[in-house]
């Protein structure tokens, strides 16, 4: 396309653009148009993604709150178990003493016998004690017994002697007799 001037010559149409914003004043106005639209693009990227990440925070936050809170009452359940079992170990304890009581043990020498139980239990040790057995000799018979063995004894059809070899050494043995009625 081309026009014509009044003398009849064609000129070829303009190159350069004409009006304010082909001026310098007026691309440093789209510059800075163009600029602030980025601006304003970023700002609300930005923060519609802050946002987003604040949820989740909260969210996650919310999660490792309830956590805590069931672990801190499993916790607090697991202390008193803890408790409850250490008291029910403590009474066992007291238990097996009384099972065990000391005062029923009995150390006895080498060739010596002792009589107890008002003279109705006769305990001796027969010899020296061999590396894993002693013989001891209970109202008149012999038994080879090991540390932790046990032989009942029946004294009268009312009374029932447990005589156990609690440990032995090589002059004595230690025995715990107890006695209870049938």
């Amino acid at each position: 396309m081309s026009e014509t001037t009044a003398s009849g010559r064609t000129v070829p149409p303009s190159t350069q653009q004409s009006g304010f914003w082909a001026t310098p004043r007026g691309r440093l106005i789209l510059r800075w148009i163009v600029i602030l639209i980025i601006a304003i693009i970023g700002y609300t990227l930005g923060r519609r993604t802050s946002t987003i990440l604040v949820e989740d925070y909260k969210q996650t936050n919310a999660q490792y709150l309830s956590d805590n809170r069931k672990l801190n009452a499993s916790n607090a359940q697991l202390i008193a178990d803890m408790a409850s079992l250490e008291k029910k170990m403590k009474e066992l304890q007291e238990e097996v003493e009384k099972l065990t009581n000391a005062s029923n043990n009995h150390r006895i020498n080498t060739n010596e016998s002792l009589t107890i139980l008002e003279g109705r239990l006769t305990l001796g040790l027969i010899g020296i004690p061999s590396a894993d057995r002693v013989a001891l000799n209970i109202n008149g018979k012999q038994h080879n017994l090991a540390a932790g063995s046990v032989v009942e004894v029946v004294l009268d059809p009312s009374t029932t002697c447990r005589i156990e070899v609690v440990s032995f050494a090589i002059k004595f043995a230690t025995v715990n007799a107890s006695c209870k009625a049938a």
